[in-house]
């Protein structure tokens, strides 16, 4: 998939107050607190034309307006100056089809965020009432079954490289909090309205998805949703858009909405169904979509036969996926209303995805593919300077000198990605992550002058950030952008950020980046077809992207091995082949690359590589091996074997840096180990051991 245009920049976010949202800015979605008498039944010739029992056909209160729609069988909602609102209530007809069916047993725990775009739960009980242990505990295995199935989902479209979670509001415990709704009268189709009265209604960068459980007996509906389903015919619901300004961006993204669920299926994928029409699934204009707001091709999370339009099976039957272990899939198809990793052409890749990165409910999670939280680099001969992401999504920074660590130094931020870190010359340092928002943040340290505040460069993006100087003062930042192409921006000295520039491209990593020269850097990232990908740029001009071959598990590691003279310089690119070992190329300054790719053996090698050249030639490799240890294999272009340096380490691959110069240089080695501390370790001419550097 790409792009002929950069992706839209960000809006730079003021920090959200936790719940406690202006009691001014109240939206109510049905318009107002219907009157009691509005519970009273309704006679009309059938209950299953979408219609609510009890609920009138079209109602005023104040200056709202609420109509019902057989067409699409949706209440809609209008106010004046503002956009029309939907009502969507899914009954126990389909109860055959795929969204009434049980969540698979598997759990994953939500990603935690406590500001800006999230999704709160809450519980309501007829009577009112807080929900006991038991009560709770169905709730929270819930989202976690929620949240195994989307994260999958979101794997399995985008060929196991965006993994997808939930976002949810959070107690100091990591556990998803759980608020109770004080107003206990059962009506479901007036809770939206009570909850945003009790907890707020915020809008643009602040809107949330509220999802209740409702613990009331099922009488004729799984749930209801209110939404922006509307098209794309200028009512900002079908739109493409990351802006969170309000009029601007999409409706789904600026405005709070509601889901309510049944307590009959609170195990069932009715909860997926309702909270992805909170998302905006399914636009009506999208492939295979109904009037209803659902979709027409099978068996599926949002598919059922709403009586709006042709409905069949073929498309997505029962046999194969539907009865895998993963069960009833999200958009079988991957091209109505969740696709991670659109295809170029595909209606999801120009208007509104719930699974793309302009939906800000989910987050992006980390893979054992990616690198572990934790960067080094050296500012000057004999400092090593580190950073790592905290367990609270901080920065933290710390340096060592002459053998004496400083002390933990909490630099802020609320990061999404492994910090990457690079000096440009002696006494500078340039960190960047992503934030929640899938922005680049930039944080700098210059020597007598201490760390400077955060700066947004704002973007749309997903996966690896690589950085590298290519020159005194000189920085650049390349990351792949949400069409799958890797941008870049860069900076002279305290020059302004360039724009970002897209290199083209579809790939399935984020960028890995090495510079021979001045005004000289190659990039390499993994492609569609699983081979290593390379363009460079070389004085004056780019090259085309040209391909590498081989069959690569992940993102590729590239060192430069350099001796005294400029023309002894050697770049290395390594990769993790399908067999687990590890594989070269390599090529000198001013030629072509080697014809093939050599074996390094080390299998099985269960993380990303990282790699470091000490002289001409000679370039150490580093892995994590099955006992999730630490193993090296010095000068690489030389026969030898594989070192044990031991060790318990979690996730990625470990990162190496170096303080000297030299053949004969230290590298130090960083990782984080399974009780969540970082470990840094040095090699000399032979191995120093670990030490640990706790929170």
């Amino acid at each position: 998939m790409m792009s002929g245009s950069r992706p839209n920049v960000a809006i730079a976010c003021a920090r959200a107050r936790r719940l406690g949202f202006a009691k001014a800015v109240v939206l109510i979605a049905i318009g107002a607190i219907f009157p009691v008498a509005w519970a009273q039944p309704v006679a009309w010739a059938h209950q299953d034309d979408g219609r609510i029992p009890g609920i009138q056909d079209r109602h005023h209160v104040g200056r709202s307006e609420i109509r019902f729609h057989p067409a699409t069988r949706t209440y809609r909602i209008h106010r004046p100056g503002e956009p029309v609102s939907e009502a969507h209530a899914d009954f126990v007809s389909f109860a055959n089809n795929g969204p009434s069916e049980p969540l698979v047993g598997y759990e994953d725990a939500p990603l935690c965020t406590n500001e800006k775009h999230r999704i709160i739960v809450v519980y309501a009980k007829p009577g009112g009432g807080a929900p006991t242990a038991e009560r709770v505990e169905m709730i929270r295995a819930s989202l976690r079954r929620m949240n195994w199935k989307i994260r999958q989902e979101s794997m399995r479209s985008s060929e196991s490289s965006i993994p997808l979670e939930m976002k949810v509001d959070c107690e100091a415990s990591d556990l998803p909090e759980i608020l109770t709704l004080s107003n206990g009268s059962g009506d479901a189709f007036q809770m939206d309205s009570w909850v945003k009265q009790q907890y707020g209604d915020p809008t643009g960068q602040n809107a949330v998805k509220y999802l209740i459980y409702n613990d009331a007996d099922t009488v004729s509906y799984g749930g209801i949703a209110f939404c922006y389903c509307s098209g794309q015919n200028g009512s900002n619901s079908a739109i493409k858009s990351s802006s969170d300004a309000v009029g601007v961006g999409n409706n789904n993204r600026v405005y709070t909405t509601s889901a309510i669920v049944m307590r009959d299926y609170w195990q069932s994928h009715v909860t997926i169904h309702e909270l992805f029409h909170t998302f905006g699934a399914t636009q009506r204009e999208a492939p295979f979509a109904s009037p209803g707001s659902h979709c027409t091709d099978g068996l599926d999370v949002l598919c059922y036969d709403d009586g709006t339009a042709s409905y069949s099976e073929v498309r997505c039957p029962a046999d194969g996926y539907y009865d895998s272990s993963l069960g009833v899939p999200i958009d079988c198809g991957k091209d109505t209303y969740f696709d991670a990793r659109t295809d170029s052409g595909e209606w999801l890749s120009t208007y509104w995805n719930a699974g793309g990165v302009e939906n800000p409910f989910l987050g992006e999670s980390e893979t054992e593919a990616q690198t572990a939280d934790v960067d080094l680099a050296s500012s000057a001969p004999g400092r090593l300077d580190l950073v790592a992401r905290a367990p609270d999504n901080t920065l933290r920074y710390r340096s060592r000198t002459s053998g004496t660590w400083s002390s933990w130094i909490n630099l802020g931020g609320r990061l999404r990605s492994t910090p990457v870190m690079i000096s440009s010359e002696q006494g500078h340092l340039d960190v960047f992550a992503r934030g929640e928002n899938a922005n680049v943040l930039h944080i700098a340290y210059v020597q007598g002058t201490g760390w400077s505040s955060w700066e947004d460069l704002g973007g749309w993006w997903r996966g690896d950030i690589d950085a590298f100087s290519f020159g005194p003062g000189h920085v650049a930042v390349y990351v792949r952008g949400s069409d799958d192409a890797i941008w870049r921006s860069s900076r002279l000295g305290a020059n302004p950020w360039s724009a970002w520039w897209s290199l083209g491209g579809t790939w399935t990593t984020g960028p890995r980046l090495a510079s021979f020269t001045t005004n000289n850097v190659d990039v390499f990232a993994r492609g569609t077809d699983t081979a290593l990908w390379s363009r460079a740029y070389v004085l004056t001009e780019w090259t085309s992207w040209y391909s590498l071959g081989a069959t690569t598990i992940d993102i590729p590691e590239v060192t430069i091995s350099r001796g005294t003279e400029p023309a002894d310089q050697m770049m290395h690119a390594f990769v993790r082949g399908t067999d687990g070992q590890a594989w070269s190329r390599r090529v000198r300054v001013g030629n072509p690359w080697s014809s093939t790719w050599s074996p390094h053996g080390g299998a099985p090698i269960t993380a990303q590589l990282a790699a470091i050249g000490r002289g001409y030639g000679v370039a150490d490799l580093y892995a994590r091996d099955a006992a999730e240890g630490i193993k090296v294999r010095r000068d690489v272009s030389s026969p030898g074997a594989w070192q044990n340096l031991g060790g318990n380490f979690q996730r990625g691959a470990p990162q190496v840096a170096s303080t000297g110069t030299g053949p004969s240089r230290p590298t130090d080695i960083a990782a984080v180990g399974t009780d969540g501390n970082i470990y840094v370790g040095t090699y000399t001419s032979t191995w120093q051991g670990w030490q640990q550097l706790s929170w």
